[in-house]
């Protein structure tokens, strides 16, 4: 039989949350009858902390995870490498079953000064304000980016 394990682990790995912090605030996430989108950039220095891995070595992204609710029309997410922006996800025509993990053919090497963007759009169509929340009734718009360090050769 196959082992399935290994007895340790070479390199460390992490998933990063990427997501605006005005959105947990109790604003209005999208006012009744408006399409808003929204914007967000961040360096990998800057929120790397939350990861626990060990800033000195290199790191590569694997795969990201994006997240809206039912008024989600687009999400796209880019990783901006030496000021040039790279495409990770972007799904132009947004549904809500598709909150599926998108794993990159090639892992992706960045450094701590690459910064990370992700932009939402969406639209409600009711006569209701939408907040950002938990609920489906609310709306949500985060990446969670799988992360690990390079595995030494």
């Amino acid at each position: 039989m196959k082992e399935r394990t290994a007895n340790a682990v070479s390199a460390g790995a992490a998933e990063l949350r990427l997501a605006h912090p005005d959105w947990v605030a109790p604003e209005i996430a999208v006012a009744a009858g408006s399409t808003r989108t929204w914007r967000y950039e961040t360096t990998l220095e800057r929120v790397f902390p939350q990861t626990g891995l060990d800033p000195a070595r290199p790191l590569d992204l694997l795969a990201v995870i994006p997240h809206q609710h039912e008024r989600g029309v687009s999400i796209r997410v880019l990783a901006v490498l030496d000021g040039v922006p790279t495409t990770l996800v972007d799904i132009p025509d947004w549904d809500f079953d598709w909150q599926l993990t998108y794993t990159f053919a090639e892992p992706l090497a960045v450094a701590l000064d690459d910064s990370l963007r992700l932009e939402c759009t969406f639209r409600n169509d009711s006569d209701r304000d939408v907040q950002f929340g938990e609920e489906v009734t609310d709306e949500m718009c985060v990446a969670r980016i799988l992360m690990a360090e390079h595995a030494p050769e």
